[in-house]
């Protein structure tokens, strides 16, 4: 389809919207004749709510790869009253190689059906007559709307540059339009063309502003349709706008022809919104790798919590006891409590005041029922699933909110540093876990797959986070059998969740190992799970024990409990190719609810020598050297020679040659070629800029002016050593202007603890860079700037768009809602033709106090 190149937003080639139109419609003939419709019976086709949830576009005017698209009619009714209606969904393979197909765009088709010989004359006179022109119109030049529109990103051009008589008055206009036919080979074969359709869109965005006028000032793109009738071809165009909001029109199509004066296209309310624009943004350090004691510094621990495990574990011991009179003496709970009645367990629990907890709901109900369930007259599944508390338990069990915020906290992390991870959910049940996941993250991902073992939990899903629908996909998937059986891409994930799901898997390996398979190198598993000495255990055993799943890991082991210890974790994650435990939630968490939540990383040679690049080394090396000539600057206080030293210790047996110099001064920058790899401690010992001589800068040009490796400790950067940030800044231009030049900062606040070995690491990662950076099948991200904090933290640099100061300037073209403390902003009661409604002022604008 060449002619799709004259359709571009933002230099990209991108589908009109125009094009789901035209394909709907298309398919509601092919559907007429499927339902043996001849095609003069067929009087109106009409698509209402329709909406466009994803763009599909094309990576560049070469790309011949095509994006692969699913059409689909669903919910097709018989002929009722002479109509025919059905579901219309468009889907595409969204994002490079990306083989999911994400929903695109739906509506829902309604065809009327005319049998009888007036069928023809009929269709021509139902839609409105074109009405007469409207007075005082002006004339525009078409070179006028498509340069304005080209300033806004919008690139109308060949066919899609149809409009040719323009004329408009304020919320009007009347154009002409050449036929897409004219200009495009394929029109004939459809009833109406998009090029056609998106002419009379077009003539919306004319008929609200006229080209420079100030009204349009940003890029506006399609959302939803109302409605669009169809019974071909030329328009009118008469505007709607609800203020704040965009801009939307109703468009008339009519032929050229003077017997014909009724339209045959209607289209009602075609909106435009207006794209957000992220003019301010600030620079933050993040953690390079995640940190479980950062991410559990807001969970909170309340005394009521430990309070609580107790209740549970003394209801457990009651009920217990009654269903067997012996208790082993060693027991872990209280002795007094083996002399309960059911009075003293209800008192303990009003004295809590935990009556409608619903960890203790569903514990009595357990209770009260599984007498009944030993002589066989009913069983716990089905009261768990008439009286509604297994969901609620999973959603509000004990310890379940704090943990998905710690899993939340954790993701975040990760988006911080990379805001485009395609994420995957296993076993996400009502969604608990995701809901803080998505609350925390918000819309800096890529992808968001949503699984369980059955799709029974799509429908209420897909309805509860309907705000992130165009980066959700909902799959069925069993972590026990093999996901790429089950229709998953192996290796294909940057993330993988599963909380509170993988110990409910006959055989851990087997499931841990089917994780694996679904991460690329790099990947991250974030793992929630009780383990077998935790303080979960009393009151997880005796609500879930009462279910066979419970005992699903017996054959291998596993008979008080299916749960298991932290350390026995890391034995399993390390057999499926994992590196074990990265890092977990701290004690505390682990004390107060019996949870161990923890980040493992998915490895192979390539990781392996990412993270101990040192290890690795030595352990897969022949004889030959890893480096051939390592150069290092430095050394002229004692403190940068000890580094150095160390250094050169650590960096011989590695490198064919180590040439220390103990000044940028005396470098001999003869010695230098694209395979030298060089470490300059010069800024360490002084700023290289702040007394900056001749000689030092012409062996600094030197030294970046050509492909080589260049690692440059630093410290202070941030705080008392400001002239630091010159050295960072000349290296990022020259990087820019030398593409194979590779520089790494690393920033240190506190000197004394730089470990040479540490920077050994850093110089073998940056002499790898370009082969792990480049590799898209691994998540390696090399990063030229770090900081080393005082806790010994690894951080680096992201810019993220500074909320409010974007939200006050995006506000001038629509209304932005948000929360607002009225205690700290001083906000306005506005009127307005809709209503009314609080608007928050700026600090430099004033409202006059009301008197008393």
């Amino acid at each position: 389809m060449p002619w799709l190149e004259g359709h571009q937003v933002q230099n990209q080639i991108v589908l009109p919207a125009a094009a789901y139109v035209s394909t709907a419609i298309e398919a509601a003939r092919s559907l007429a004749r499927v339902r043996g419709i001849k095609t003069e019976a067929l009087q109106l086709i009409e698509l209402s709510d329709f909406h466009i949830h994803n763009a599909v576009t094309f990576d560049d005017q070469t790309d011949t790869g095509g994006v692969e698209t699913q059409i689909d009619i669903s919910h097709v009714s018989a002929v009722t009253n002479n109509q025919i209606t059905a579901m219309f969904t468009y889907s595409a393979a969204l994002g490079g190689d990306s083989t999911d197909l994400a929903l695109a765009d739906t509506s829902e088709l309604r065809m009327v059906v005319v049998l009888g010989d007036d069928a023809a004359s009929t269709s021509l006179t139902l839609l409105p007559e074109r009405q007469p022109k409207p007075p005082h119109v002006i004339s525009v030049e078409p070179s006028r709307l498509y340069g304005f529109m080209e300033s806004l990103e919008y690139d109308f051009a060949g066919p899609f540059g149809s409009l040719v008589k323009l004329e408009r008055k304020l919320g009007k206009a009347a154009c002409v339009a050449k036929k897409a036919r004219t200009s495009t080979p394929d029109a004939d074969a459809l009833l109406i063309h998009s090029v056609d359709l998106d002419a009379a869109f077009q003539s919306v965005m004319l008929a609200y502003s006229y080209p420079g006028d100030d009204q349009f000032r940003l890029l506006h793109l399609h959302r939803s349709i109302a409605k669009v009738r169809v019974s071909p071809v030329v328009l009118t165009s008469r505007e709607y706008v609800e203020p704040g909001e965009g801009f939307s029109g109703c468009v008339n199509m009519y032929s050229d022809s003077p017997d014909l004066p009724h339209a045959a296209v209607q289209v009602d309310q075609v909106s435009f919104k207006p794209v957000d624009r992220n003019v301010f943004y600030k620079m933050h350090w993040v953690l390079s790798k995640p940190d479980g004691a950062v991410a559990a510094a807001d969970v909170p621990v309340a005394s009521d919590d430990h309070d609580l495990m107790f209740v549970l574990s003394r209801i457990a011991v009651f009920y217990l006891r009654q269903f067997d009179a012996t208790v082993p003496e060693d027991d872990t709970a209280s002795l007094e409590w083996l002399d309960d009645e059911e009075q003293d367990v209800l008192d303990e629990i009003n004295a809590k005041g935990v009556p409608d907890n619903w960890d203790v709901r569903i514990m009595l109900l357990v209770g009260k029922t599984m007498p009944r369930v030993f002589r066989g007259e009913t069983t716990m599944l089905g009261h768990f699933r008439t009286s509604g508390l297994l969901d609620e338990y999973y959603s509000h069990g004990f310890g379940t909110k704090q943990s998905t915020m710690w899993v939340g906290s954790i993701i975040k992390q990760l988006t911080n540093r990379n805001p485009h991870l395609n994420m995957l959910e296993i076993g996400a049940g009502a969604g608990g876990a995701t809901k803080s996941i998505l609350g925390a993250i918000g819309h800096d991902f890529d992808s968001y797959t949503f699984t369980d073992i059955s799709s029974s939990f799509f429908e209420n899903a897909a309805e509860t986070f309907s705000d992130w629908q165009d980066l959700m996909v909902f799959k069925v998937c069993n972590a026990e059998n093999d996901p790429v059986e089950q229709g998953f891409q192996e290796g294909t994930y940057d993330v993988v969740i599963a909380f509170m799901v993988v110990h409910a898997c006959a055989r851990l390996d087997e499931a841990v190992a089917n994780l694996r398979k679904l991460l690329k190198p790099g990947g991250l598993l974030v793992l929630g799970e009780g383990v077998s000495d935790g303080a979960m255990q009393a009151g997880a055993g005796f609500i879930f024990g009462t279910l066979p799943g419970w005992w699903r890991g017996v054959d291998e082991g596993r008979t008080l409990s299916p749960l298991v210890n932290a350390s026995e974790w890391k034995a399993i994650l390390k057999r499926a190719g994992f590196s074990g435990i990265d890092t977990m939630s701290p004690p505390r968490l682990f004390d107060a609810f019996g949870i161990t939540l923890f980040v493992s990383t998915a490895v192979d040679k390539r990781i392996e020598f990412a993270r101990d690049p040192l290890a690795t080394t030595a352990a897969g090396r022949d004889s030959g050297a890893v480096l051939e000539s390592v150069v290092i600057v430095g050394g002229q206080t004692p403190a940068v020679a000890d580094l150095v030293k160390g250094l050169s210790t650590v960096l011989t047996p590695l490198a064919s040659q180590v040439l220390p110099y103990d000044s940028l001064e005396q470098l001999d920058n003869d010695v230098l070629d694209t395979k030298s790899v060089v470490v300059s401690f010069a800024d360490l010992e002084a700023p290289v800029f702040k007394d900056l001589t001749t000689e030092r800068w012409y062996n600094l040009r030197k030294l970046f002016e050509t492909e080589r490796s260049i690692l440059c400790p630093t410290s202070g950067r941030l705080e008392d050593e400001p002239y630091c940030n010159m050295t960072v800044g000349f290296g990022r231009s020259a990087m820019h202007e030398e593409e194979a030049l590779r520089v790494q900062y690393v920033d240190v606040v506190d000197t004394s603890k730089i470990d040479p070995r540490k920077i050994a690491e850093y110089l073998l990662r940056l002499d790898a860079a370009t082969e792990l950076d480049g590799d898209d099948a691994i998540l390696y991200t090399h990063e030229p700037e770090t900081i080393i904090d005082a806790q010994g933290r690894e951080l680096v640099p992201r810019l993220f768009p500074i909320v409010d100061a974007n939200n006050r300037l995006n506000s001038t073209t629509r209304p932005i809602f948000h929360p607002v403390d009225v205690g700290k902003s001083v906000v306005e009661l506005e009127q307005h033709v809709g209503g009314s409604r609080f608007r928050q002022l700026s600090r430099y604008e004033t409202v006059e106090k009301l008197m008393p």
